[in-house]
């Protein structure tokens, strides 16, 4: 599998309620329809970003904010399920209406276990070949990709990558500072952060289990995966 980069590859931008980046973000994928938690709605809304759709039980809304909201275009959509936190109900949401690739801002921030909860719902809906569904964080001018198989990417010499593992991942890897033989990462034992790369061309090969894949963002570009025979 190769990773290239594509302007065209998302289909929508999930805002969460955590750390937002600035409105040039949202300038630069405006041809993206958002879809945003309540609270994250409101906080696009204060920097002249409307979302196309607001989903929570918008128990920290006002009436006034409501109305502001739909104002501005943002349609209204009440869940108050209390089994799934906010990312769930936009993946449920989305992928209700046929959206396969997501580009996720506001994933981490705010209280420790949010973070820890997206990430939960990132490796389910991740490792589930039945939703069909590629997922791209951007946070902080970087892209966090779960890789459940073998890839090549071109990066620049230099460049940090960081291979986390969700929650393990034997991996074999090319063009990079510290290379990995056929080495086992796991949560709370050994992580692949910050490594670097040597080579324009990297190399990994994924034996065993999965792992997020952070590099540097490319904006507006998306990373797309590819069969090698496709590349061609």
């Amino acid at each position: 599998m190769i990773l290239s980069f594509s302007a065209s590859g998302f289909d929508v931008l999930l805002a969460l309620d955590g750390s937002l980046p600035e409105r040039q973000f949202f300038l630069e994928n405006s041809r993206l329809p958002i879809i945003a938690a309540d609270g994250a709605a409101l906080s696009l809304a204060k920097i002249g970003v409307s979302a196309q759709e607001a989903i929570g039980d918008f128990d920290s809304l006002t009436a006034e904010n409501r109305d502001d909201l739909q104002l501005a275009g943002t349609k209204l959509i009440y869940d108050a399920g209390q089994d799934d936190n906010d990312f769930e109900k936009l993946l449920r949401y989305a992928l209700n209406n046929g959206q396969r690739r997501f580009l996720l801002c506001g994933f981490q921030g705010g209280e420790l276990e949010h973070t820890l909860n997206n990430w939960s719902v990132l490796m389910k809906y991740a490792a589930n070949p039945n939703t069909d569904a590629c997922f791209c964080i951007y946070d902080s001018g970087r892209y966090a990709v779960p890789v459940n198989q073998s890839l090549e990417v071109n990066l620049h010499t230099g460049e940090i990558v960081s291979l986390i593992p969700q929650p393990l991942a034997r991996v074999t890897t090319r063009g990079l500072e510290w290379r990995l033989d056929n080495e086992e990462l796991r949560l709370g034992r050994r992580e692949g952060a910050r490594n670097r790369a040597i080579s324009p061309n990297v190399g990994i090969e994924l034996h065993q289990g999965s792992y997020l894949l952070c590099l540097d963002s490319r904006l507006p570009l998306a990373p797309a995966f590819e069969t090698k025979n496709n590349s061609k």
